[in-house]
């Protein structure tokens, strides 16, 4: 007699690592940031582009874990979320507006190419001649 497997699924919730991972890195980088309070100008400018990949990887990390886009495959929320968090993490600090909303998209100014934007086609063309009936 065969005995009968229940299939179950892992329940919807947290990820701890990626919570413990977020919470450990906006620490740390508010830590770095008040430690940089009394560099020049221009360093405390590249010491701020360097922590806004860190927060937003901080917050990635969230939105993975709490699932935001991700149950209804609406990744567009997910990246939402993340740009707004980050921009909000530097709003606080009182960075200018301009540097919160490009920190938020990690300092990319053009949106992703399409495939269908591309200005030529690819097309896959075999080398290999076709048999001739004798």
């Amino acid at each position: 007699m065969e005995k009968i497997r229940k299939i179950t699924s892992r329940r919807p919730g947290r990820i701890k690592t990626l919570d413990r991972y977020a919470e450990a890195t906006l620490r740390s980088c508010a830590e770095r940031w008040n430690a940089a309070a009394g560099l020049d100008t221009a360093v405390r400018d590249n010491v701020a582009q360097g922590l806004a990949y860190l927060v937003w990887s901080a917050y990635d990390s969230l939105a993975m874990s709490g699932g935001i886009g991700f149950d209804c495959d609406d990744y567009g929320a997910s990246a939402q979320f993340v740009a707004n968090s980050t921009a909000t993490w530097f709003r606080s600090r009182g960075f200018a507006e301009w540097f919160c909303i490009a920190a938020g998209e990690l300092f990319h100014n053009q949106r992703p190419r399409l495939r269908s934007e591309l200005p030529f086609k690819r097309r896959r063309v075999s080398t290999r001649k076709k048999k001739v009936a004798a």
